[in-house]
């Protein structure tokens, strides 16, 4: 692990938020079901409130906090789990869909907890508790809405 700072941290998880939510659009466009390029823009639309919400959080947050350092989470090897999920082709199911979003949320959810553990206090533990926190409510919408599509 390599030292980093928090500000980086939330750098890399906006654009990884970033690059999904275009990776989605760019699936939703190619698609030709209807359903499953619902699900694509509002995954697409998801990631991007995502990734303002980090970004207005980083804003906001003390600067001591953001400036502080820590043994960074293994960002590459969540890339590297991100690589084997994500690839979709453009006939994807809706179920196939959902399954490599909720898997992509895992990924994030380790990431966040591994943050949390390489803490050096509890100011630092807590960002990476408000990101995990932020996530599962995004999941939870993901969940309704891939079942609201499901069902119709």
């Amino acid at each position: 692990m390599r030292l980093t700072q928090v500000r980086n941290i939330l750098d890399q998880v906006c654009d990884f938020h970033g690059q999904l939510s275009s990776y989605y659009h760019w699936l939703s466009d190619k698609s030709a079901q209807s359903k499953v390029k619902l699900l694509l823009d509002l995954l697409s639309q998801h990631e991007q409130g995502l990734r303002d919400s980090l970004e207005a959080y980083e804003q906001d947050a003390e600067t001591k906090v953001m400036d502080s350092w820590l043994e960074s989470p293994n960002y590459e090897q969540i890339w590297q789990r991100v690589g084997e999920l994500a690839p979709l082709g453009t006939d994807a199911t809706l179920e196939k869909v959902v399954e490599v979003a909720f898997a992509l949320d895992e990924c994030l959810f380790d990431f966040y907890r591994e943050g949390e553990e390489h803490a050096p206090n509890a100011r630092i533990r807590e960002v990476f508790r408000s990101l995990a926190t932020l996530q599962q409510g995004e999941v939870r919408k993901l969940a309704m809405s891939a079942t609201q599509l499901a069902d119709a």
